[in-house]
């Protein structure tokens, strides 16, 4: 491999062929050899370039060329037989054997150009020896009698497979592309050591799908998506049958096996993570797909290499596992024979329990010392995993007796104090039970109960069975059951009593005296935080099947420990026991709360829990709690009241109308009672007197009675608390607000909730509206007696969704739940704290009984649509609603408040939309609508501000209001877009806008004077980059829906205002550029009409030849605005602008203004216009165009454009460079095309520089100009000033002719090659293949070389090598002169070079210390 080993075989091969041996031909193969193996006699360790080069290149050229491989391969091979008795096999490419191998040398070569030009050799040798194969038909059939087949075959693909072995990136990068290039031209040869099989990983047609071009790509993610695809198709090949069909084993083996392998070996970084696990994977399929000796050999290297590299020790043994994962031959372990060898089993089994499984298993427990020098032992998961899949593909009664043993050591290393440890653990613990059938889950829940039964085990075993559950839950499918036999026969569910009884030692056991102790020195391990068991609760309920209906009494089937219950009964029944006991403490009935609670929402989210089940479920569970075993009537219940002074005193029910209660309205309690007594009014004057002499007799002897009555106790009255305003509960309030009672009303209206958020109600199945309207009195129940704030939030809640539904029973409910939500509004105090969750439900509640279908009536729309006065309020009216006038006046006063809260407003604004659609009219809703209009602005909310517009836009078209009030609410509105706050504002001109777009023409059209100028004062003075779009937008929109009178007035006022002068006319200006602008956009069919493009172009001109001195930078703005507007006109009227040469020489003189935002707006237009002419075509398809009509054009404009890119990385604007760079890849090919017109003749004449001069000047090469420019801009180190260089030459090789580009390849590596070698000199210890900084260059080097040709690029390279070794040579000896003639100068030098070095240090130090904090 060194320069003079082969320089000593090259010389005794020219040693022997200058012999006189009858082939002239030798000799300059000899000489050939010796050139190509030349080494630099001026340089040390330096190839001789000017030989080399010359040799690979014809070695390079087609295959007729001189020096060629044909070429050199055409020896007298008869004579030369016959004269050495040479044996008949010998043929004239053995001759060719030692520039192969040279070459092949060659591309291990750090130098670039030395490289490349071998890398083309032997891709010319490839192509060449496809082409002379296939010259005979026959040959193809017959490829191993080929000599150039064999060739390929027997020395270059040995010599292939040994390069991808290679540690070095570079080099294996070569080798790969010629293993792609054999595949692609020897696909169709049957032959498995050409590879013609890996040819459907090559993608001609879409190179970012190619397999080989992705793995030597510079940036990872490319590589790793490579490597994902050959996962993906070797995964998706089919059946194990039929797998090897698709790669060959040696395909497989010595190609696709060793790249997948090496990033394992090369990882560096934690950027590499990603494309490492992706190698791991794919070495994982492949090995799925290799014969058993190259599998067990691979398995064998891979486990002796986990001792030689410790750093990959990780990703080494993921690769075991992977590898492990991929076994698929058959086991035969002997067992059931007595005699013979086969006892023993086959040969796979021999290796794995001899072999392959001891060491395997030896790593399975790591051996570590702690910082305290103690020894600790950590569990490897992915080797038990490995192992775990192993054993499944071993015969069953093998793979039980290992599975245990393998459960039992994992469930061992949880007894770690390590918590690091008992996580890896617990992760393994919990994959095993996913890998397994779930019918080997009491196994593991078995060994969890024996190894970890006290101390603080008891958290891990909690905190390891919720890990097993969550893994589960994500995996397990509940299976479709039809009856009770199936129901009690699922693996999970039989499971339930097992881990109930674990969860309830936790919850209720010694773990839980362990937490909760007091005045004890305890600390608790991460697993005992948290509450994992209640978690674990709820995976069981989410997981179980929820079909109580199928258990029936006569069922003979039964779950461990409990008679006739289904899984929903094997979870709750255990609690409810807790709460049966008489003595039962607070702290369990909260335990158990929270536990059903959790029950409650795993039910919800079953996927096995229908309505149908969970309706009469719920219904059954909690309607005994809520209203009793037995429901006395009102007399009862007033005779028991009487005798008992303990009881509390019932209210009188007054009824909500003058009616009375009709006896078929449904109500039992008062069908009880034998006479009803409606109370017809309510005042002071009335409210004692006796209708009759009994009714006085009776309320002397009530009032006698009362007065030897003691109030206290529960009787005695309330004057604090939040209910002390309500009137005192009866007797029904005492069972539903009982500890134990509550706790079950909880748990099924939590389970209703859930459910009915989960899913949709379907409202066309009768049977489930049957289900569900008997839930409308039960929660209105709740909502007027329940004292627990819990019950009423689930039975608001439940209401919001059933009242969605036309159920029979909402009229009833309603008359009772109206006004018990205002009585809750009001204890709640709404008016001031609308965060409350009851708060939110009422407005809920209320939003839908007024917007619900059974008191909807349709609209009076003569009432809507009169007006009144406004010295006339409207009068209260009342259409069909659930509240009456006066309760809506409450609700309307509680909303003045509630409104401007700024938290949890959308039921709030909701009530208000619903109330709107009502058409309610009152004096109360009208001062919340200027309330709305307020909040539309000053709310510090986006949403509330969105919300506010919509509702004020709402009242404003649809409810009836006289002139004065709708100009006021105008005027308001104009005045809103002028608000202090930037977001105000712009909620303001969106209200502005909604207006112009709904109100109708003839109101705009009276309006529009009133509506333009604010709106262009705002325009012009708002700060505000937003806001001033928004205002625009709104203008345009005003004026795309006036009349053309009215949008000519407003014309002869941006012209007037554009014509203005005096110090104060900028801003003025300013607006009129503006509003030009916006009269393109919105109306160009008026701009089109008679004189106003030509003035409005005569209007832009003179500003821009005003500003074109770059002298005056307050007018930066004004110009900027100016060229908008000429943008627009290009873009609606592109007729207008073509023929105005002087606009397009100012915007070419733009294009080098100081701001950027002119630079910007300049590089558009011009780039827009030239996009519409072809480059090459220019004096035939545009000979009209400003690029040909003014002088010198192009050169400005490549100029300009240049000097765009040659800025500082503080100035880069990146769609700056974008458009400059689109905009210099056209100007070249014009310039190539027509060098004439470039540059300006006239300039030149005037200048007085003489005939010789001029002619000078015309026959300067612009493109030679223009190239040297781009490159000098990339020499300096910016790092964007480069890449937009670089993008530059990407865009021209894509762009031009390759022979356009040749010329210039020079001045196009230079500065690339410069970066590159930049990027290596920061880190020369390290490869810089990941490179950011060296990435874009690599990237752009390569299509240059791709477009150009290698040949003419390998020219290139070298010669730019060349004058970079001179030019460092020269400076070397600079400085060593220097040295002797100038020792201060030198001395300098030396200080310099050492305050720099010691500035770098300093700032590293500094770097690491901010980063340390």
């Amino acid at each position: 491999t060194s320069n003079e080993h082969r320089q000593i075989i090259s010389t005794a091969i020219s040693a022997i062929c200058s012999r006189d041996l009858g082939c002239p031909k030798l000799k300059l193969v000899a000489k050939a050899v010796v050139d190509v193996n030349a080494v630099s006699t001026s340089y040390v360790d330096e190839h001789d370039f000017e030989r080399i080069l010359p040799v690979l290149n014809g070695l390079g050229a087609s295959s007729n060329a001189e020096g060629s491989w044909l070429d050199l391969s055409r020896v007298n091979i008869e004579e030369l037989q016959n004269t050495y008795n040479l044996p008949k096999t010998f043929d004239g490419t053995r001759i060719l054997l030692p520039f192969i191998y040279t070459c092949f040398q060659l591309l291990y070569d750090s130098d670039g150009v030395i490289s490349r030009a071998s890398n083309k050799a032997l891709k010319c040798l490839v192509t060449s020896s496809s082409e002379l194969a296939q010259s005979n038909a026959q040959q193809t059939e017959n490829a191993h009698r080929n000599p150039w087949v064999k060739l390929i075959e027997t020395t270059v693909v040995p010599c292939l497979k040994i390069g991808i072995m290679t540690k070095e990136i570079a080099p294996r990068r070569n080798f790969v592309l010629l293993i792609s290039h054999v595949t692609r031209h020897f696909s169709d040869y049957n032959s498995v050591h050409l590879y013609g099989d890996l040819n459907c990983l090559i993608r001609d047609d879409d190179q970012d799908l190619d397999f080989f071009l992705n793995m030597t790509h510079v940036q990872l993610h490319r590589r790793a998506r490579a490597l994902n695809r050959l996962r993906r198709l070797l995964s998706g090949n089919g059946d194990s049958t039929d797998q090897s069909s698709l790669f060959s084993v040696q395909s497989l083996g010595n190609i696709l096996l060793p790249l997948a392998m090496h990033p394992v070996y090369e990882y560096k970084s934690k950027a590499e993570d990603a494309y490492v696990i992706e190698a791991i994977a794919a070495v994982g399929e492949i090995s799925k797909h290799l014969p058993w000796s190259k599998y067990n050999s691979t398995l064998q290297s891979v486990l002796n290499n986990l001792v030689r590299y410790p750093d990959q020790e990780r990703f080494l043994i993921a690769m075991i596992c992977a590898i492990i994962d991929g076994f698929h031959f058959s086991v035969d372990t002997g067992e059931g024979t007595d005699d013979g060898p086969s006892s023993q089993g086959n040969g796979v089994w021999r290796t794995l329990k001899n072999r392959i499984m001891p060491k395997v298993e030896s790593f399975l427990i790591k051996e570590k010392i702690d910082r305290h020098g103690a020894k600790n032992k950590s569990l490897r998961s992915s080797v038990a995993l490995a192992l775990m899949k192993l054993f499944q593909k071993f015969p069953q009664v093998t793979f039980e007796s290992k599975l245990r043993k393998l459960i039992t050591t994992v469930c061992n290393a949880l007894k770690n104090k390590e918590s690091n440890e008992r996580d890896t653990a617990r992760d393994t613990l919990t994959k095993m039970a996913v890998g397994l059938d779930m019918k080997y889950l009491p196994l593991i829940l078995s060994e969890l109960s024996i190894s970890l039964h006290e101390g603080y085990k008891l958290h891990v075993r909690s905190a390891t069975l919720h890990s097993i559950l969550v893994a589960i839950s994500k995996v397990y499918q509940q299976p479709h059951v039809d009856s009770i036999d199936e129901v009690v026969s699922l693996p999970f569910d039989r499971c339930v009593p097992a881990m109930l009884d674990l969860i309830h030692q936790d919850i209720f056991g010694k773990a839980s005296e362990i937490k909760e102790a007091q005045q004890v020195e305890k600390r608790l391990i991460k697993e005992a935080m948290g509450k994992k068991s209640l978690d674990a609760l709820e995976i069981i309920a989410r997981s179980v099947h929820f079909k109580p209906s199928l258990v029936t009494v006569q069922g003979k089937k039964s779950f461990p420990g409990l008679a006739h219950a289904s899984a929903a009964h094997a979870l709750v029944t255990p609690f409810l026991d807790r709460l049966r006991d008489p003595d039962v403490p607070s702290s369990t009935i909260r335990k158990v709360r929270e536990c059903l609670n959790r029950v409650a929402v795993g039910f919800s989210n079953n996927p096995s829990a229908k309505y149908e089940e969970v309706l009469p479920f719920v219904f059954a569970t909690i309607a005994p709690f809520v209203h009793g075993k037995m429901r006395k009537p009102i007399a009862d219940e007033d005779a028991d009241l009487e005798d008992s002074d303990a009881e509390v005193e019932a209210p009188i029910q007054v009824s909500n109308s003058n009616k009375p209660i009709s006896a078929d309205s449904g109500s039992a309690r008062m069908k009880s009672t034998k006479t009803v007594v409606a109370v017809a009014t309510w005042t002071p004057s009335n409210l004692g007197d006796a209708k009759n002499q009994k009714s006085a007799l009776a309320m002397k002897k009530k009032q006698k009675k009362e007065l030897h009555r003691v109030i206290d106790g529960a009787a005695a009255p309330k004057f604090t608390g939040s209910s002390r305003h309500s009137p005192l509960k009866s007797a029904k309030a005492k069972t539903l607000n009982n500890p134990a009672n509550a706790c079950a009303v909880s748990f099924g209206l939590t389970l209703l909730n859930s459910s009915l958020k989960r899913s949709k109600l379907d409202v066309s199945d009768d049977k489930l509206c049957a289900m569900a309207d008997p839930y409308l009195p039960l929660l209105a129940h709740c909502v007027r007696f329940s004292s627990s704030n819990e019950a009423v939030i689930l039975s608001l809640r439940c209401l919001g969704v059933l009242l969605r539904v036309d159920l029979p029973s909402v009229p009833k409910a309603a008359r009772d739940l109206g006004p018990s939500i205002l009585d809750h509004l009001t204890a709640s105090g709404a008016a001031s704290n609308t965060q409350s969750d009851i708060v939110q439900g009422c407005f809920k509640t209320l939003t839908l009984l007024i917007s619900h279908q059974k008191f909807s009536s349709p609209p009076n729309h003569n009432a809507t649509l009169a007006s009144f006065d406004d010295a006339n309020p409207p009068k209260p009216t009342r259409e069909t609603l659930p509240l009456t006038t006066s309760q809506m006046q409450a609700l309307l006063s509680l909303l003045h408040s509630a409104v401007r809260e700024y938290d949890h407003h959308n039921s709030t604004f909701g009530l208000v939309k619903a109330i709107l659609l009502k058409r309610y009219m009152s004096s109360e809703l009208y001062d919340l609508m200027d309330i709305i209009l307020k909040l539309s602005v000053q709310s510090q909310k986006s949403t509330i501000r969105l919300a506010s517009s919509q509702i004020f836009l709402q009242y404003l078209i649809d409810y009836p209001m006289g002139k004065q009030r709708m100009d006021n609410h105008l005027h308001q509105i104009v005045l809103n877009i002028k608000y202090e706050y930037e977001e105000g504002r712009l909620s303001a001109i969106d209200l502005f806008s909604s207006v112009i777009q709904k109100f109708p023409l003839p109101v705009l059209e009276e309006k529009s004077q009133f509506f333009f100028l604010p709106l262009v004062l705002q325009l012009a003075n708002d700060d505000s980059k937003k806001c001033k779009e928004a205002v625009a937008e709104c203008i345009s929109l005003l004026l795309q829906r006036l009349s053309t009178e009215s949008v000519q007035a407003f014309f002869g006022y941006a012209k007037r205002w554009s014509l203005s002068s005096g110090i104060d006319s900028l801003p003025m200006q300013r607006a009129s550029a503006q509003l030009f602008g916006i009269f393109v956009d919105s109306r160009p069919d008026y701009v089109k009409r008679g004189s106003n493009a030509s003035d409005l172009i005569s209007i832009v001109l003179d500003v821009m030849l005003k500003q074109i001195t770059f002298e005056s930078e307050s007018g930066w703005e004004l110009l900027y605005h100016n060229l908008i507007c000429t943008e627009k006109l290009n873009k609606q009227l592109p007729s207008l602008l073509p023929a105005n040469y002087e606009i397009w020489g100012a915007l070419v003189k733009m294009l080098a203004y100081p701001h950027p935002w002119i630079m910007q707006v300049s590089s558009r237009i011009i780039s827009s216009h030239l996009s519409t002419i072809e480059p090459t075509k220019l004096l035939s398809d545009g000979p009209e165009s400003f690029a040909v009509k003014i002088p010198g054009c192009l050169y400005k404009i490549a100029s300009n454009l240049c000097r765009q890119l040659d800025v500082e990385d503080v100035h880069y604007v990146e769609s700056t460079s974008t458009i400059a760079i689109k905009t210099i890849s056209w100007v070249f090919r014009a310039m190539k095309q027509h060098p004439n017109i470039c540059y300006d003749v006239d300039e030149g004449n005037k200048g007085g520089s003489g005939e010789e001069e001029n002619a000078l000047e015309r026959s300067k090469d612009p493109c030679l100009w223009l190239m040297t420019r781009l490159s000098n801009i990339a020499k300096p180190k910016d790092i964007h000033r480069r890449e937009s260089v670089f993008k530059c030459f990407a865009a021209l090789c894509t762009s031009c002719n390759p022979d356009d580009l040749i010329p210039y390849l020079e001045l196009m590596i230079d500065p690339i090659d410069r970066a590159i070698r930049e990027a290596n000199n920061l880190h020369p210890d390290e490869q810089t293949g990941n490179d950011p900084k060296s990435a874009i260059p690599k990237d752009v080097l390569q299509i240059v070389e791709d477009t150009c040709g290698t040949e003419q690029f390998l020219r290139a390279f070298a010669e730019v090598n060349r004058k970079v070794r001179e030019k460092r040579d020269k400076r070397k000896q600079e400085l060593a002169s220097e040295a002797i003639h100038n020792p201060a100068a030198a001395a300098q030098r030396k200080i310099k070079r050492q305050i720099g070095k010691r500035e770098r240090k300093k700032g590293k130090i500094d770097d690491r210390r901010a980063m340390r904090g």
